[in-house]
C-alpha cells in the first residue's frame, strides 16, 4: 500500500500475519500503486519524477530502483502489472500499454515496447500471453503481438434500466475464469458484476482508428453480484 504517513507518498509492505509494515520506497517525491512480483521479492510502482509519472521496479529489500518507462516527453506512465511468470511488466503510457521483459528473474529488463492497441489500466491475463484493458466503455483482451478481442461492452442505450451503463474498474479473478467489475446501471445504482472470460469478439483496427469487431459472436451476459443502495 502507499501512504503519506511520513509526509509524502511512499510504498509499504505489510505481512497479513501481523507485525510492522516495511517501507520500501523513501524518495522525497511521491510513489504510488505498488504491485508485488509473483515471488514477492520485487515491487513495481509508478512515481512522480520531474513533474510526470514514470514506472519503476526495485527489490522489496534494500536496493536501487530501475526505471522501466521511457523518458516522459510530457506523458504519464503508470499502473504497472506483473505477468504470472514474473518476467514481464505491462504499464499504461503513450498510445496505450507498454511491455518490458527479461530472460530470467534478476536479469536486465528490455527497452519498453508498445503493444500497439490503445487501452487503459492494463492487467495480465493468466496465460501470460495477453492483457486486459479498458477503452471506450468496453473491456478488451490484447495479445502481446497486437491482436485483440472485445470481452464486454455495455449497451449504448439500454431499455433495461438495470443493465450496466458505465464500467469504473475491472479485475480478473485469480483463477482467470471471470472478470469482476464495478459499474453503474442506467438507474445510477452502483453495483459489482462478474463476466465469464471467453475468447470474445475478434476485432481489427482500421487505418482511421476505428475498431471493427465480429458482431455475430455473442458476448457473455454479466451476472450481478452486489448492488448498493
Amino acid at each position: 500500500f502507499d501512504s503519506n504517513r511520513n509526509g509524502n507518498q511512499d510504498i509499504f509492505v505489510q505481512n497479513l500475519g501481523g507485525g510492522p509494515s516495511v517501507q520500501v520506497t523513501a524518495d522525497s517525491t511521491d510513489e504510488f500503486g505498488g504491485v508485488l512480483s509473483p515471488d514477492g521479492t520485487e515491487l513495481a510502482y509508478f512515481a512522480i519524477r520531474d513533474g510526470f509519472r514514470a514506472v519503476f521496479v526495485k527489490p522489496t529489500s534494500l536496493g536501487l530502483e530501475t526505471r522501466l518507462s521511457p523518458d516522459s516527453g510530457g506523458v504519464n506512465y503508470r499502473f504497472p502489472d506483473w505477468s504470472p511468470d514474473g518476467l514481464k511488466i505491462v504499464f499504461e503510457g503513450r498510445g496505450g500499454p507498454w511491455v518490458v521483459s527479461r530472460d530470467s528473474i534478476g536479469a536486465e529488463w528490455s527497452d519498453p515496447v508498445s503493444v500497439g492497441v490503445y487501452g487503459l489500466r492494463p492487467v495480465w491475463m493468466p496465460d501470460g500471453q495477453a492483457i486486459m484493458v479498458f477503452f471506450g466503455g468496453a473491456l478488451w483482451k490484447v495479445s502481446v503481438d497486437g491482436r485483440f478481442w472485445r470481452l464486454f461492452q455495455p449497451a449504448p442505450d439500454s431499455t433495461n434500466r438495470d443493465e450496466i451503463r458505465t464500467v469504473f474498474r475491472a479485475v480478473l479473478t485469480t483463477d482467470g475464469d471471470a472478470i469482476v467489475l464495478s459499474a453503474r446501471t442506467w438507474t445510477d445504482a452502483e453495483a459489482v458484476w462478474s463476466i465469464p472470460v471467453t475468447t470474445g469478439q475478434p476485432c481489427r483496427l482500421e487505418d482511421d482508428g476505428r475498431r471493427i469487431c465480429q458482431e455475430d459472436v455473442a458476448l457473455p451476459a454479466p451476472r450481478l453480484l452486489i448492488e448498493f443502495d
